[in-house]
């Protein structure tokens, strides 16, 4: 079990775009997608960049280094290069804040 974060404040979070979050020195992205946040990793698992820069189609983030692209609810890859997925955490909205259940941090 994982310890929880804020990692931001829900009015921070507009529909469809990719918050960039570091913390302790690690580092998030937060999307609010159709009324769900999600919390990943936030950088690419292929060349370790930071995926705020990329772009958001659906449930899908896309790496602006290698192109490599993800999936927001469950951060699998969606299309290589990446052969690992991104680890995702548990969101909980606590009045304004939003928390994750992060590890190893």
């Amino acid at each position: 079990m994982g310890e929880l974060v804020r990692l931001c404040e829900l009015p921070q979070l507009e529909e469809g775009k990719i918050l960039y979050v570091e913390i302790l020195g690690c580092d998030y992205i937060v999307v609010l997608k159709a009324g769900e946040v999600y919390a990943l990793d936030g950088t690419c698992t292929y060349d370790w960049t930071r995926l705020d820069g990329g772009t958001l189609d659906g449930e899908v983030v896309t790496c602006p280094g290698g192109g490599g692209q993800f999936n927001i609810k469950t951060g699998e890859v969606v299309k290589a290069p990446p052969s690992f997925p991104l680890q995702t955490y548990p969101v909980t909205l606590n009045g304004k804040d939003v928390l994750a259940e992060v590890t190893g941090y």
